[in-house]
């Protein structure tokens, strides 16, 4: 016996409810009044650290958000598609596209439906995306985990190092440039762990959806 732990399909499905569960946890906290405070004080905090490092003002920081907009979202999307096609593995391709529209859209109905401006009472400035969860958090995180999905063995060390780093980019992003507050990030996060599980415990459960 080796003693090594393996990460079943049921696993995952439990892992997936462990998600939806933090997701609700979340909601609850950023519709109260009490934890105001807290969002205030890390939001401040992160966007005071990347001014006085001057991370806020630099394009950089504008143009790493701008890669989870619409066009330059599909058009990785597609890529991502284009690779499992041409490797004929259109169940793969399915499954991937399932888990990125179903987070995505799950955050836009929650962003819709019980979302609330909250940066501009914590920091009196305006604002244009401060809705819960964050949009671009969940768009980050689910398409990171998409390319992991469909990347082969021989590439996944690198896929996985540049999804990590992309990811942890957009999500950083959102604080720096106080887009979002530290309980928009952890919704997004949520929603996204949430569809990312299922997918997994899809794969695990059906040996055709592995990449090869």
């Amino acid at each position: 016996m080796s003693g090594r732990v393996v990460f079943t399909w049921r696993a995952a499905l439990l892992a997936a409810g462990a998600s939806l569960l933090f997701t609700f946890v979340v909601y609850l906290a950023a519709r109260q009044w009490g934890t105001y405070w807290l969002d205030r004080r890390i939001t401040e905090a992160i966007a005071w650290r990347a001014g006085e490092h001057g991370l806020t003002s630099a394009e950089n920081m504008h143009d790493v958000r701008t890669l989870y907009d619409l066009l330059p979202y599909s058009m990785a999307v597609l890529i991502l598609l284009a690779s499992v096609i041409w490797r004929r593995q259109t169940a793969l391709a399915g499954l991937m596209l399932a888990m990125l529209l179903g987070a995505n859209l799950s955050t836009w109905v929650l962003q819709h439906r019980v979302g609330e401006t909250k940066l501009v009472k914590l920091l009196n400035e305006p604002s244009w995306a401060t809705f819960w969860p964050s949009g671009h958090t969940t768009a980050a995180v689910a398409i990171g985990a998409a390319a992991i999905m469909v990347s082969t063995p021989r590439w996944r060390p690198f896929v996985v190092a540049v999804a990590v780093l992309v990811t942890a980019l957009g999500v950083m992003t959102n604080l720096m440039l106080r887009v979002h507050v530290p309980t928009d990030v952890l919704g997004g996060l949520g929603v996204a762990a949430t569809w990312i599980f299922l997918a997994l415990a899809a794969q695990l459960r059906w040996p055709q959806l592995q990449p090869r």
